[in-house]
């Protein structure tokens, strides 16, 4: 663990004042400015069965979840307070290394009681889900790892991918932790690298890169982060027999923290749905988050009044500032016109420029020039594999390997058919 650190020596995009609290929280609240408006008089299933408006498939996002799960964890500081992100400390080790579900090393893990190479994974539905107390409260490393249905098994999904690798590496006469544990965090690296990260970014960003190896989190990643949030939709189909809200003030969501035979994930309902659009809009259960989904449980419940607040804890610089030293076009402030009554449409807060800039420059199919670069150095500087490396594993293309092969060796891919697992 190691504290954050900061990107740039910029100022503040704002003083932070009672009238810019008021204007980050007009921006963020229900039935604002940034709210979808979905019609959550309609079902889930209809509003799930929906298409998506964006370019990635749905588990985009919840992918980009766990990875930033991956990186950051910072319960201790408060929204809207100023902090120093150099004082302020990491839970979470800064590299894609999986410390989200390996801990520190074995002392942290949950073992399989007859095999204690392998990982404890929870049942008690169709599928897997991840290892539960008898109350149902989860016992995975990252509690956020259980925010929703998805979230939670796309952990579960890690957990039987590295109980695969064992078998396969024992297979070959290998008997080291150490040695499962980097198969299976350079093939997850690989994934980030060249599956998650090209669909979300423009061509030609790579040769922009330095890829430098960072010691800690810049909180202005940190930030950038957080751009997934603009592709959750209002409601999943995650399987043939159960479509839900994303999040829905009755509970009957795919909010997680417990066990249920019909709370599972078929992968490929995801995998060939489409999420929402890089945009300045956010799916309207994101406005009314439980109170679980809330790391330290404190208001507001608003996941974008959240995002925007926190801006002011860390005093982020404004993505116009952070393009102006990197060379990138700049939003003209015609682009963020609905932002000149709150003063923000020449100095704006940058997880709200990363959307308006993604919307204005591709229309919403991937991040624009600056959220480009910001998210593929986060990512690119923690990736740890040689440059030269491959993967070892088997995939659907020969040479590469992606998320689907990952689902499908952890045996959560096709549950009637045959895998790559043999």
């Amino acid at each position: 663990m190691t504290p954050y650190t900061r990107a740039f020596a910029l100022p503040p995009f704002a003083d932070n004042t009672a009238e810019v609290v008021a204007a980050l929280l007009e921006l963020g609240r229900p039935n604002g400015p940034l709210d979808a408006r979905d019609d959550l008089s309609q079902s889930p299933e209809v509003l799930a069965d929906q298409p998506g408006t964006g370019v990635q498939d749905a588990v985009s996002a919840f992918f980009g979840q766990f990875v930033s799960h991956d990186l950051s964890l910072d319960p201790r500081s408060r929204l809207g307070r100023p902090a120093d992100p150099r004082v302020v400390t990491n839970q979470r080790t800064p590299g894609l290394d999986l410390d989200s579900v390996y801990s520190d090393g074995p002392p942290g893990l949950h073992f399989d009681p007859a095999d204690p190479a392998k990982l404890l994974v929870g049942d008690g539905g169709r599928y897997e889900d991840v290892p539960r107390a008898p109350d149902g409260t989860t016992m995975s490393v990252d509690l956020r790892n259980d925010d929703t249905v998805i979230l939670s098994g796309l952990h579960a999904a890690v957990l039987r991918f590295h109980n695969h690798v064992v078998d396969r590496l024992r297979s070959a006469g290998v008997e080291s932790f150490d040695e499962y544990r980097r198969e299976v965090v350079w093939h997850y690296q690989w994934i980030v690298q060249h599956e998650y990260l090209p669909a979300l970014i423009q061509p030609g960003t790579w040769a922009w890169l330095t890829r430098q190896p960072a010691d800690a989190l810049p909180i202005e990643f940190q930030i950038a982060l957080r751009i997934g949030h603009a592709q959750l939709r209002p409601a999943y189909r995650v399987h043939d027999d159960l479509a839900c809200y994303l999040f829905h003030p009755d509970g009957s969501d795919l909010r997680g923290g417990r066990r249920d035979p019909q709370r599972f994930v078929d992968w490929r309902h995801l995998l060939t749905a489409r999420g929402q659009k890089l945009d300045r809009s956010i799916c309207t259960p994101l406005f009314q988050l439980p109170r679980e989904a809330l790391p330290s449980g404190d208001a507001p419940v608003s996941l974008p009044q959240r995002d925007l607040l926190r801006h002011l804890t860390w005093q982020v610089p404004s993505g116009q500032a952070i393009a102006e030293t990197l060379g990138v076009p700049v939003l003209a402030p015609a682009d963020l016109a609905e932002l000149q009554p709150y003063g923000l449409d020449r100095s704006t807060p940058l997880w709200y420029y990363l959307l308006a800039e993604a919307e204005v420059v591709t229309a919403g199919a991937t991040l624009g020039p600056l959220g480009s670069r910001l998210l593929a150095d986060a990512l690119l500087a923690q990736v740890t594999a040689p440059d030269d490396w491959r993967p070892t594993l088997p995939g659907h293309e020969t040479g590469s390997f992606t998320l689907t092969d990952l689902f499908d060796l952890a045996g959560v891919l096709d549950r009637a058919g045959s895998s790559l697992g043999g």
